[in-house]
């Protein structure tokens, strides 16, 4: 039998208009922004995409929405400082809790640049590629099967005005076990 890593992941969108304190975003349930490959892996809402999979960490990234350029910095502070994460198992099992800068997305922060043709210099952020060694781990990789709920919610705790729409994916770093030919 072989180890093979197979991470799941699920992201949700949030506008450039007043994030309201207590909003709740999904990020593992198929929402009407999460609908391609690159937004989730999840094909059944709130299901494991694998007959059964080990989930021993988690990993963020916070990216402008649409767009290849990088996020303004005040919204990338606001969004890791304001956002609480909330990862349940059959909505009993509590995985994480968090506020967003607990969870890495591996490269620190980068992306900074000044726009010479502008009248003031323009810093933008993101906080980077995910590096597979740089995550938060669970004390206990958490046992996933098909038949298992996975929840993943992010709560506004603080509000603010997006100046540009930004998206959260969550990565669920995990492991399944495949028989050798």
């Amino acid at each position: 039998m072989s180890k093979i890593r197979q991470d799941i992941w699920g992201s949700n969108t949030f506008a450039a208009s007043a994030v309201t304190v207590g909003v709740n975003k999904q990020v593992f349930d198929l929402n009407s922004n999460a609908t391609t490959l690159c937004d989730t892996n999840i094909k059944t809402p709130n299901r494991v995409p694998y007959k059964k999979v080990y989930v021993y960490g988690i990993q963020s990234e916070i990216y402008r929405d649409g767009n290849v350029d990088v996020l303004p910095g005040t919204d990338f502070n606001a969004a890791v400082h304001n956002l609480e994460l909330l990862i349940m198992k059959n909505n009993a099992r509590k995985i994480f809790k968090g506020m967003l800068h607990r969870v890495p997305a591996g490269n620190d922060v980068t992306g900074s640049y000044a726009d010479p043709g502008a009248t003031t210099t323009s810093y933008k952020l993101t906080n980077g590629t995910p590096l597979v060694s740089q995550f938060f781990p669970l004390l206990s990789a958490e046992e996933f099967t098909e038949n298992d709920t996975l929840t993943g919610t992010l709560t506004v705790k603080a509000a603010w005005t997006p100046a540009t729409a930004f998206r959260v994916r969550i990565t669920l770093l995990s492991y399944i076990f495949q028989e050798q030919a």
